[in-house]
């Protein structure tokens, strides 16, 4: 699938008066079902006065894809003032649009990377992209990024972009999580905005058209999205040109010189992971993460390996870490004994402190004659 593909979804909404002249600006974004095509988009974005009142009989919608093309509409399927939710039915708006690349999903994954795409009026109603992260009860957060680029503010963004689809991509297929629909405060100061779950437009849509997820399917997604999740934390270390980046991989070049880049993403994997979890325990716990600190820190003193291991390529280097590695788990299990898992926090942390070791404290290593 094309990675640009989601710019198909979305749509502009105008209402127009007797005279033909536009009211009001929305968005939508459009979604298949059994060969029918909808526009899921807010209430307000339909009727005048912010939803307050029904729009005049003669009043027409227009919708018009991000290259200007109109869609059809061919009638609006149904309307809740009081969730501020509408259903518009359509015709085919794009023949790529499908069941198979588009589908509602009743649920929020975590670590997910969300966005909507919208028509906001600081940029004369051009279609832009921007992220929102899941907080609770339906509040979702602007990027920090997106908020504050060019001075830009929640009230910016939204106006227009309201009734916007949040969705993710996983899997070669779009998901729709919810619509955007107003800002916590009218000024925008907060930076949140509530979003509705999908699961209240099931009212105006075929129950056929929500797709349910197993425990085992979202579990498995849960797993590919940490990979990802550290694979792009690794690649932002890369792109930092850090100077102990550029040691390890002196170090890494020698150890093995046919798999150093591996076995960098390898230890940099195991730096990103366990430098989440120290920091996440540092929010939660100061003085856990304190003593945490101070285990490793007399370990390595009572532990300190030979520099040689650094540069050995007979083997005995990785046999002689991974001894350290696996002292040092015994050493982190003992401290978290309720980490009964294979100690898995034990394991995460103990690597990621053998790794800032060999990272960040072995800025330069024994050269031998031929190196």
């Amino acid at each position: 699938m094309n990675k640009d593909f989601y710019k198909q979804l979305t749509v502009k909404i105008q209402l127009l008066d007797d005279k033909d002249v536009p009211r009001v600006h929305g968005s939508g974004i459009i979604c298949a079902h059994q060969g029918i095509y909808y526009v899921l988009t807010a209430y307000h974005c339909l009727n005048p006065n912010n939803g307050e009142t029904p729009r005049p009989k003669e009043w027409t919608i227009k919708l018009k894809t991000e290259g200007g093309k109109e869609i059809n509409l061919l009638q609006v399927r149904g309307e809740i003032k009081e969730k501020d939710i509408a259903v518009l039915q359509v015709e085919c708006p794009n023949a790529l649009i499908t069941e198979n690349c588009v589908q509602l999903f009743d649920g929020i994954v975590t670590q997910e990377r969300y966005v909507f795409r919208g028509f906001p009026q600081f940029c004369n109603y051009a279609p832009n992209t921007f992220r929102l992260s899941y907080n609770d009860d339906n509040w979702w957060v602007f990027d920090q990024q997106d908020i504050s680029a060019g001075r830009r503010t929640g009230v910016n963004i939204l106006s227009g972009a309201s009734g916007s689809g949040i969705f993710f991509c996983r899997r070669n297929k779009y998901f729709i999580v919810g619509i955007a629909l107003r800002l916590r405060d009218e000024h925008g100061t907060m930076n949140q905005v509530f979003v509705t779950p999908i699961s209240e437009f099931k009212s105006l849509l075929p129950a056929t058209a929500f797709t349910t997820f197993s425990a085992d399917l979202l579990a498995d997604w849960e797993k590919e999205m940490d990979k990802e999740l550290t694979e792009r934390q690794i690649e932002d270390l890369k792109q930092e040109k850090i100077e102990w980046i550029e040691n390890i991989v002196r170090k890494l070049k020698v150890l093995y010189p046919e798999q150093y880049q591996q076995k960098l993403n390898t230890f940099l994997g195991y730096y990103v992971k366990g430098r989440d979890f120290f920091v996440k325990q540092g929010e939660s716990n100061s003085s856990f993460r304190d003593t945490l600190s101070k285990i490793t820190e007399e370990f390595f003193n009572e532990n300190q390996p030979d520099p040689k291991i650094y540069v050995d390529t007979a083997g005995e280097a990785e046999t002689k870490l991974k001894q350290l590695k696996e002292d040092l788990v015994k050493e982190m299990s003992e401290l978290i004994p309720e980490d009964n898992k294979n100690n898995r926090v034990g394991n995460s942390y103990a690597r990621y402190r053998l790794t800032e070791r060999l990272l960040v404290c072995t800025l330069e290593y024994i050269k031998r004659e031929n190196v």
